[in-house]
């Protein structure tokens, strides 16, 4: 559903890219949530909430490099 929402043109919507991420989170698929936040923050890359969001998973799964790369990412974008 989330990925047919997504490709129906509401790509533009944080809140949309937020549920799926997190939805997929809450079913245990880690690297499938992660996809998704990538994804996210390339798609809207001054949508603030979703690169804290995805550093914040990143920071749960104990993920030093993810955290690190993706900050590099978000700064480099503002």
């Amino acid at each position: 559903i989330y990925e047919r929402a997504i490709e129906a043109k509401h790509n533009t919507k944080p809140a949309l890219w937020r549920a799926y991420a997190e939805f997929e989170a809450s079913t245990g698929s880690v690297e499938k949530a992660r996809a998704v936040w990538r994804r996210a923050v390339h798609q809207l890359p001054h949508a603030d909430d979703l690169w804290l969001k995805a550093i914040v998973m990143e920071y749960a799964a104990h993920n030093d490099a993810n955290i690190r790369d993706l900050f590099n990412q978000w700064v480099t974008m503002r």
